[in-house]
Formats: C-alpha cells, structure tokens, sequence
C-alpha cells in the first residue's frame, strides 16, 4: 500500500477536500442507521474527513502512513490514531460505522486484500453497522492512463499526475510536485502510488458476502450508471 509519506504535506492542497463526501456519509448514517455514536475511518490520512465528523461521532482513524497520522493529530489531539495496516487491524472494539473513503480500498494490491479487509471491517461492526467505502471503477482508470498528464496549481505549486497502466488491473499515479523555493527555483516530489480496481460485479459479489448492500451510487449520489467513474458502496452488516 502507498504511505504518501513524501507527498503528505501537500495532501490537503492537492485533493482539494471540500466536505461533500461527509456531508454525505452523514446522510447515509441518518438515513441507516440514525442512532449511529462510534465512526472509524480506514485509511483517513491527514484526518480531514474527521475534523468535520467528529462533530457528530465518537470517531477514531487509522492510516499506515505515519507522516499522515503526525499531520492528523495535529488537527485532532483529542482524537485517537492508529498506524496500521487496514487489511489486518485489530482496535480491540466495534463501531456503529466504518468508512473508507478516496479511493482508499484501491490501495490494497490484491483481491484477497480487499476479502481481508471486508472480513476485518465485519468484525468490528455492531449489530446493523454501516460500512461506506468507494473506489475508482476499471472504466475511470483506463480513461485517466489514455488522457495524458494532468495538471493542478495550487498556491506557487504544481501539481503533475500521469496514470500509468501496468496491467489489466494495475495502475500506477504517477505524481509530481514542484514546491515553489524563489524566483524561478522549484523543488521536485514525485511519488508513485500503485492502484488496483477490478470489474464492479466482482466486488460486489464479495460484498454481499458479508454485508446486505444496501445501495450502490456515484460521485454525485445518483444511481451508479454506465460509466461511473467512482462508486460508493453503502453496506449494512448481516445481522
């Protein structure tokens, strides 16, 4: 799994985090399971999804990236972080709702990864827990490696992001910072961050081995349709 260790400090700049995927975890949970207290967030970074959670859940994080932790306690000393492996953690409690969020999941390079970590997050649910997890589709990633580089400005910086396919499933983010230093001075980060993704009926397969899937939908919070370029998946522990 990527650790973002390099590109931690521009993390936030960078995916531009604006509060909507919370605003609509929240929905899901008031909608699912409205009496929901406890929250954890598998691979939650620099903690920016939590710092506007934690305003309605007893919330907790983990993250394997210890740069992202070191920047999440910052933003949230009163919050709890853990650095782990989300395919193997054991916190020891359960939670009313787990989620895991950015394409978090495409992070871990094997299915039998991604069977582990349904396993383990099943394990630390409660009775009727909500997990909420979404993914970058096959369909996005064979679009972002056939457009060419992507470009981003944010502050003096910039960002440069190519896809590089590896493999049917395999994809590399090939990430390059240049940090503003004076003048016409930069200073380079690059960063690979391998993804893996597969066909959506597959996930969904092993999903339902574990949880009722209870709704499928896009980045916009419609119905996933022909060509959803990310899907959330809002599942309920089998009872």
């Amino acid at each position: 799994m990527a650790q973002y260790n390099t590109l931690a400090k521009f993390y936030d700049d960078v995916i531009g985090l604006n509060g909507v995927a919370e605003n609509f975890i929240v929905k899901c949970i008031n909608k699912y399971n409205k009496s929901a207290s406890s929250l954890l967030d598998l691979g939650c970074g620099t903690g920016t999804n939590l710092v506007y959670l934690e305003k309605h859940y007893d919330v907790e994080g983990i993250d394997l990236s210890v740069e992202m932790i070191r920047i999440a306690k910052k933003k949230l000393p009163g919050v709890k972080f853990i650095k782990d492996d989300i395919t193997r953690f054991d916190t020891k409690k359960t939670y009313d709702c787990i989620i895991c969020l950015y394409d978090t999941i495409n992070h871990v390079l094997s299915f039998a990864g991604w069977k582990s970590l349904f396993k383990k997050v099943n394990a630390h649910l409660n009775r009727g827990g909500l997990f909420i997890f979404d993914i970058n589709t096959l369909e996005k990633m064979n679009y972002m490696a056939e457009y060419g580089s992507f470009v981003h400005r944010f502050d003096k910086n910039y960002l440069v992001m190519d896809v590089l396919k590896k493999s049917p499933s395999k994809f590399d983010w090939d990430a390059k910072i240049f940090e503003h230093v004076k003048g016409d001075n930069y200073k380079l980060y690059r960063e690979l961050i391998p993804e893996v993704t597969f066909e959506t009926e597959k996930i969904v397969v092993e999903v339902e081995k574990h949880f009722e899937l209870l709704k499928q939908v896009n980045d916009m919070g419609f119905d996933s349709g022909d060509f959803p370029q990310r899907i959330y998946f809002i599942c309920r522990k089998k009872n």
